[in-house]
């Protein structure tokens, strides 16, 4: 792991600490993959998605990739899914168990709530009339989840989030089709994306953005499990801490043991 993600040999003390670990049964394989995968120290490689692809196969699987293998997470990535999807692949597959079993390492695992957010966000020119006045009627859950946000960007020396009234249901609106339609992602099975919905509903901005989350049981999907998941990635964190933002919309949506959220950052 050392080697394959970090690019330099270990530290005693690190490297100690991580066998010590494995050894005691208190940290699996699932547990040692993410820490590094997503480590300060890796994430500041600033890596390509082909480049990603290439750490994993090499760092998980031991080998070079397979094209087919290969060109199939590019994909994955290319189309929205985050890159704690593709972690929890590689983790679950049955060649990392393989190899984990051999070490004798606990395989561990990672949960949906963890592994199934996306983000994507871009600038946009302000050309239309603003979202409606900044107030908005969130259920409990989803002012947990405002809480949870506004109090990292606070700790973080910015402004809190207003909760907005349109952006919060066409939030809600965006969990219950994933829902209904039985898909996950930042595109409708049309091709439609946020940026067009908002446009769509007379919405302008200079910047604007999108996380979802899913779980599956529903259970695991806490606000905290949920902002956890995103503040371990690099690029959600990044909406959730961009200055720009001032507004945001929340939207829950549960069924048949699945539960979906989405926020909606604007400014």
């Amino acid at each position: 792991m050392y080697q394959q993600t970090l690019n330099r040999q270990p530290d005693p003390q690190g490297l100690a600490g991580w066998v010590n670990g494995l050894k005691s049964g208190e940290l699996s394989g699932a547990d040692v993959a993410r820490n590094f995968i997503f480590s300060q120290e890796f994430t500041n490689k600033n890596l390509s998605n082909e480049q990603f692809l290439n750490v994993m196969y090499k760092a998980f699987f031991n080998r070079a990739p397979d094209p087919g293998g290969y060109n199939g997470w590019l994909a994955e990535l290319e189309s929205g899914k985050s890159r704690e999807y593709v972690l929890a692949g590689f983790v679950n597959s049955q060649e990392f168990n393989n190899l984990c079993q051999e070490y004798e390492i606990n395989l561990g695992s990672l949960k949906v709530s963890e592994a199934s957010t996306s983000t994507y966000a871009r600038p946009e020119a302000n050309t239309a009339q603003n979202a409606s006045a900044d107030s908005a009627n969130l259920s409990g859950y989803e002012q947990q989840v405002l809480a949870l946000l506004n109090n990292i960007r606070v700790a973080n020396g910015l402004s809190p989030l207003a909760p907005n009234q349109s952006l919060t249901d066409i939030s809600r609106t965006r969990s219950a089709d994933m829902l209904g339609r039985g898909y996950f992602s930042h595109y409708t099975p049309e091709g439609t994306n946020i940026f067009n919905i908002l446009r769509a509903h007379g919405i302008s901005y200079k910047n604007a953005g999108e996380n979802l989350a899913q779980s599956m049981p529903a259970s695991a999907g806490s606000p905290e499990a949920f902002v956890n998941a995103w503040m371990n990635s690099s690029a959600h964190a990044a909406n959730i801490l961009k200055p720009q933002y001032t507004r945001i919309g929340i939207g829950l949506a549960e069924n048949n043991g699945r539960r979906v959220v989405t926020t909606v950052f604007m400014n």
